[in-house]
């Protein structure tokens, strides 16, 4: 599935949850539709991506935010080949290559290795 686009009709603040493949695995996102770049949000190890909902909370709404998790986390899958920071990573570029397009990063601990 295609990652939502951020355009004039969306509607600001409703999330959309999303998935895409890489390498075999299957990869769970979740875009809050709003203005603005989007802004990738890269948990930690032992996390998943809910748990930036405390710091989105306090952000404006009308920010385009995009939860991911990572390979091996939450509801996402493990690739054949594994779950290295290398794979992370390259689901990472895959997935603002072919769905989100320029974005901020934001990671914590795993994440923003």
């Amino acid at each position: 599935m295609t990652a939502p686009t951020n355009d004039a009709s969306t509607e600001s603040g409703r999330w959309v949850d999303f998935t895409f493949t890489h390498e075999g695995a299957s990869v769970h996102a979740r875009r809050r539709l709003g203005l603005g770049a989007p802004v990738v949000f890269l948990h930690g190890f032992g996390d998943y991506a809910d748990c930036w909902q405390g710091l989105l909370a306090r952000l404006p709404e009308s920010l385009d935010a995009v939860l991911v998790d990572s390979l091996g986390h939450g509801a996402s899958g493990y690739p054949q080949s594994g779950c290295d920071s290398v794979a992370r990573r390259d689901s990472i570029v895959s997935m603002l290559t072919d769905h989100i397009g320029p974005a901020v990063l934001v990671g914590h601990s795993m994440g923003a290795a």
